[in-house]
C-alpha cells in the first residue's frame, strides 16, 4: 500500500474478548474489519454475525490465504502466533500481533526475518510503547528532569486461580505469568535502559510447569538496574518507578496505559503531576500507527522496532531457562 487515503482492510484471527476490542478501535480509526477467521465454522459466523463482519472463514490459514485483507490482527493464544503470523506474512498481509508476537528468540527472529525479505510489515502489539504517556515520558528523560536513570521498578500482577485447562496455566498455550503480564514490566525496563547485561530470576511454578509468579532483578549500561515482577498470585499495584540521581517519575497505575505521571523530588514530595489519560480504548493507538505504517510503506514501527521485539524476547529466554520453564515448539 502507498500513501493513499484507500481505507485499510482488517482481517482478525481469534474470536476472543481482544478480538472483539480491537474491532471496535479499528473501526474508530477509519478502519474496515471484512473478515474473521476461527478454528470453527460456527464460532466465526457467530463473531461475524455480532460484530457485522462480511466474511467468516472457518480456519486461521484460510483467511490468511483467501481474505481481501490489507492487515492482519492475530489475537489467537501465546502458542499459535508463530504459525498464524508466518501465514499471513507468506501471503503478503500486514500482520499485528498480539504479544508476545511468538514463544521463542528464535521464532520472533524468523518472523521478522521473513516479514523483512517478503516486504511485509509486522509489529508486535505491545500496546503500551504507542500511548500517549510515552512521548511524555521521553520528554522528560531527555531534558534530564530526574538526572541519569539508575534504577526501574515496575510490577504487574493480578490474581488467577490455577486451571490447567486455561490458557494462562496451559504449558502447550504458552501459558505463565512472564509471557503473559512479565512483558510490560520488561518492555518498560528494556526502553529505558537498554538490554540487561546480567539477570537473576526467581519463579513459583504451578503444577503444569509454567511461573505463576516470577522475580527479575537485572543490571544495565551505567550502572543502572531493574527490578521487575509479575504473578498470577498476587493483585500487584501495578505502578512504575523510574529513579534518578535527582528524582524519580512515578508511572500512576496501571503503567501500561498510564493516566497521570508524577514526578518527585529525591525526598518524594511530588514535584509536578501531569496528565496522561485518553478517551477510548487504548488499543486504538496501535491501529492507528499500523495505519501510518501502512500508508507510509513501512515493514516495521518506529514506535515498536523489530530490534526491541527480539531484545526482549531473548531477555525472556534467559529468565525462562534460569526458572527452569520449559516450553515445547
Amino acid at each position: 500500500m502507498t500513501g493513499t487515503d484507500k481505507t485499510i482492510t482488517w482481517g482478525i484471527l481469534g474470536t476472543g474478548n481482544m478480538a472483539s476490542r480491537m474491532v471496535s478501535c479499528i473501526r474508530a480509526q477509519g478502519g474496515e474489519v471484512v473478515a474473521v477467521g476461527s478454528r470453527s465454522n460456527e464460532t466465526a459466523r457467530r463473531f461475524a454475525e455480532q460484530h457485522r463482519v462480511a466474511h467468516s472463514f472457518d480456519s486461521y490459514a484460510s483467511l490468511a490465504a483467501e481474505a481481501d485483507v490489507d492487515a492482519v490482527y492475530i489475537a489467537t493464544t501465546n502458542d499459535q502466533h508463530f504459525e498464524n503470523a508466518m501465514a499471513c506474512i507468506r501471503n503478503g498481509r500486514a500482520v499485528l500481533c498480539e504479544k508476545p508476537m511468538a514463544i521463542t528468540f528464535d521464532q520472533t527472529r524468523e518472523l521478522i526475518d521473513t516479514a523483512s525479505a517478503a516486504g511485509v510489515l509486522l509489529v508486535e502489539a505491545m500496546w503500551m510503547r504507542f500511548q500517549p504517556f510515552i512521548p511524555v515520558l521521553d520528554r522528560l528523560i531527555r531534558d534530564n528532569t530526574i538526572g541519569p536513570v539508575r534504577c526501574v521498578a515496575a510490577n504487574f500482577g493480578y490474581p488467577i486461580p490455577e486451571d490447567p485447562a486455561s490458557r494462562w496455566y496451559d504449558a502447550k498455550l504458552g501459558g505463565g505469568s512472564l509471557l503473559d503480564l512479565g512483558v510490560y514490566p520488561l518492555t518498560l525496563a528494556h526502553y529505558l535502559l537498554g538490554e540487561p547485561e546480567k539477570t537473576f530470576a526467581a519463579a513459583n511454578l504451578s503444577s503444569t510447569g509454567v511461573d505463576t509468579q516470577c522475580s527479575i532483578s537485572s543490571t544495565h549500561a551505567g550502572e543502572s538496574m531493574s527490578t521487575l515482577s509479575c504473578s498470577f498470585s498476587a493483585a500487584s499495584a501495578a505502578e512504575a518507578v523510574i529513579a534518578g540521581d535527582n528524582g524519580r517519575i512515578l508511572l500512576v497505575s496501571p503503567f501500561y496505559h498510564c493516566p497521570e505521571i508524577v514526578i518527585q523530588s529525591a525526598s518524594g514530595s511530588a514535584v509536578r503531576k501531569i496528565d496522561t489519560d485518553y478517551d477510548g480504548d487504548g488499543l486504538e493507538c496501535e491501529i492507528a500507527e499500523v495505519h501510518r505504517c501502512l500508508r507510509d510503506t513501512l515493514l516495521e514501527s518506529p514506535s515498536m522496532p523489530h530490534a526491541d521485539s527480539m531484545a526482549v524476547a531473548s531477555w525472556r529466554m534467559t529468565i525462562l531457562d534460569q526458572v527452569g520453564v520449559r516450553y515445547q515448539v
